[in-house]
């Protein structure tokens, strides 16, 4: 019965399962899985309870999208490659007026979905893309450390390393995909203006991190949106990945990709090699921050720690994204996460399950 159903496309993939067990636990929903393999999705609703629903599907079939989006009142995509997927989840779920959270998405399908905001907007409809831990939560954890450590922020240094957890095939295709639509120098904030070419790579100290580790320069637009949001004169993102994981993705931004088999083939080299890496799961941000705080200025160096699989943290931050969906703390319209629920609110959530310390100078 719609009103009572969540659904999950991809639902019994690796984030799909952790996010209907995290949904069945934290939530009065059914949860309704999907997916072409229908034995995966039936035996997952049996492990899930008298909640837990299945039905076959096919992200290039919209018969079967449309059937099974009418059931739900929130359709969550797990399905991947976001970037091949595009819109296709997302205008089954508004063709049946329910609610949309995608773990990827990015910018591609944020501007295929502005030609239906109108729509969106007029069916009281929250659309939130990028829910997951990069893009997503690595956007929100530098927003929460500017709205409860500032008044206003100037500079600000964004790490983000991810050791421990294989990406998978899927994952690393959006990865390939979105490296070949950035610019090859990559581009940072200074000066209160997009630059290309000032970034370089660093060595640094990383709390919780051995000795000193390699940062390399990235720049997605959930960084451009962040230091424009804050006002911000300068900022800087870096990866810190794994040694063979840096090799990969220095490979997958100098290669040029003209089929999905070269994409595909750049994708394999990446998943091995962050699994060459793998080793104790971490998830690590650290942020460090100058501006203003009581009209003094002030540097905050803010890190966030999670040290599990990190397909349980995407799984989480689809799960309080649902929550805050449901409980129509979201706008109606096309959002990416920091921008569609507060960075305090979100945190909030997730509060249980990470480490958070802040270290704040004058």
């Amino acid at each position: 019965m719609k009103g009572a159903m969540i659904g999950i496309v991809g639902g019994y993939g690796s984030v799909g399962r952790y996010l209907a067990e995290s949904l069945i636990e934290k939530t009065a929903h059914s949860v309704l899985i999907g997916g072409r393999d229908a034995g995966k999705a039936e035996a997952l609703a049996g492990e899930l309870g008298e909640r837990g629903h299945w039905m076959r599907i096919d992200t290039e079939d919209r018969q079967s999208l449309d059937a099974f989006c009418c059931r739900c009142e929130l359709v969550i995509n797990c399905a991947g490659p976001s970037r091949v997927i595009l819109d296709k989840v997302a205008l089954a779920a508004l063709r049946s007026s329910a609610h949309y959270i995608d773990a990827g998405g990015e910018e591609p399908l944020f501007d295929l979905l502005s030609g239906r905001l109108g729509d969106i907007r007029e069916d009281g409809l929250s659309f939130v893309l990028s829910t997951g831990i990069y893009p997503g939560l690595s956007a929100i954890f530098p927003a929460y450390v500017a709205d409860t450590q500032f008044d206003r922020v100037e500079d600000a240094d964004l790490f983000f390393s991810f050791g421990g957890s294989r990406l998978s095939l899927n994952s690393a295709w959006d990865c390939v995909r979105a490296f070949n639509s950035y610019e090859k120098s990559v581009p940072c904030y200074e000066g209160g203006q997009l630059v290309s070419g000032k970034s370089q790579p660093r060595t640094v100290d990383l709390p919780g991190l051995s000795g000193s580790v390699y940062a390399h320069p990235t720049f997605m637009e959930e960084a451009r949106r962040l230091a424009e949001r804050y006002a911000m004169q300068n900022l800087h993102a870096y990866l810190v990945p794994g040694e063979a994981t840096l090799r990969a993705l220095i490979a997958v931004k100098g290669g040029t990709y003209t089929s999905e088999e070269d994409e595909l083939e750049a994708a394999r080299r990446l998943s091995e090699a962050t699994a060459e890496d793998a080793g104790n799961p971490l998830t690590l941000y650290h942020v460090v921050m100058k501006g203003e705080s009581g009209k003094a200025p002030c540097t905050v160096c803010g890190t966030m720690r999670y040290e599990d699989d990190s397909t349980k943290l995407v799984a989480l931050v689809l799960e309080a994204t649902a929550e805050l969906v449901l409980d129509r703390e979201t706008k109606p319209g096309v959002f990416f996460l920091e921008e569609a629920v507060a960075a305090t609110r979100m945190m909030d959530h997730l509060k249980g399950v990470l480490s958070v310390t802040f270290d704040k100078a004058g």
